[in-house]
């Protein structure tokens, strides 16, 4: 029986039994799904961004899978370091839903009725930023834990007016609030891969599972895998990406802020080819130097 290593999350169990189901149609395999606790699972406590390590929701199942004790692995992309540990491959993208982030309260229909000053709970400095771009005179206070989790402590605290989670979670768990509002792209660019789904194996492996490969989510995550690596930032950082491609126009939307929401970057750019793609990141690098606060962008 073959292993598949996820986190322990109903969420991460989901894609997991997903890409489960997908292998087992396809062969006479069976499959087995090993619960594999990772870092960000174990330290609940400390906001992401203060977590000084990377591939922290991914690093304990790379090791496994380094080790052989998991034949592959299923993540959310968004979780993955932009460069593959030595050994390792995406072997495939089989699915991606909405990439939207949705705002959810019990009190307010929207982003824009929640009152002057109020709270936002929230440990992603990209929505924070972000959300702070809309509404400048918006607090912010840090949570963690699973999605179940936040919509808990969010209910529970009368202080709390809302937070934001990732639309393809919500899909996936069939989870449903009294008020929700699916922020749009254009205004919210989620992060680099959010809501895509990724399989992960060694790399002398990436043929041998015959696993379902979508090969228009593979170049849609490929390319926005691309300016992460060139702009060397991961997911705790205030930076959105998103590509969509149609009839091989691409769209890439980016946003990029200062640690402290100061200043920010956002634009949208078309491309066709990889070299205007190249030519668009040295555009997004050379802007990005004249502004302050922006050190960490390589």
């Amino acid at each position: 029986m073959l292993k598949i290593g996820s986190r322990g999350s109903k969420l991460a169990l989901s894609q997991t039994e997903y890409v489960k189901n997908l292998l087992e149609n396809k062969t006479k395999d069976k499959y087995k799904i090993v619960v594999i606790k990772t870092k960000g699972d174990i330290d609940k406590k400390k906001p992401i961004y203060s977590i000084q390590e990377t591939s922290i929701f991914t690093k304990e199942i790379e090791m496994a899978l380094l080790s052989k004790k998991i034949d592959l692995a299923v993540h959310s992309l968004k979780d993955l370091s932009s460069i593959q540990p030595k050994g390792l491959a995406l072997a495939a993208f089989p699915q991606v839903l909405k990439r939207n982030d949705v705002f959810i309260s019990n009190k307010y229909k929207s982003i824009l009725n929640v009152p002057l000053s109020a709270i936002i709970a929230t440990s992603s400095k990209r929505r924070q930023a972000l959300f702070r771009n809309i509404r400048d005179d918006i607090l912010f206070k840090d949570i963690r834990g699973n999605i179940e989790t936040r919509i808990k402590i969010m209910k529970s605290d009368n202080n709390i007016a809302g937070i934001i989670l990732a639309s393809a979670g919500l899909e996936r768990l069939n989870i449903s609030e009294k008020f929700m509002e699916i922020l749009p792209i254009k205004d919210f660019i989620p992060a680099s891969g959010q809501g895509i789904i990724a399989v992960q194996t060694r790399i002398n492996d990436v043929l041998k599972y015959n696993i379902t490969d979508n090969k228009d989510i593979r170049d849609i995550a490929l390319k926005e895998i691309f300016f992460m690596q060139k702009l060397k930032v991961g997911c705790s950082k205030p930076v959105g990406i998103h590509i969509t491609k149609n009839n091989g126009i691409y769209i890439l939307n980016i946003f990029i802020s200062d640690l402290d929401f100061n200043n920010y970057y956002k634009k949208e750019f078309i491309f066709k080819t990889n070299k205007e793609m190249n030519m668009i990141l040295k555009e997004i690098k050379n802007n990005i130097s004249k502004l302050r606060g922006f050190n960490y962008i390589k």
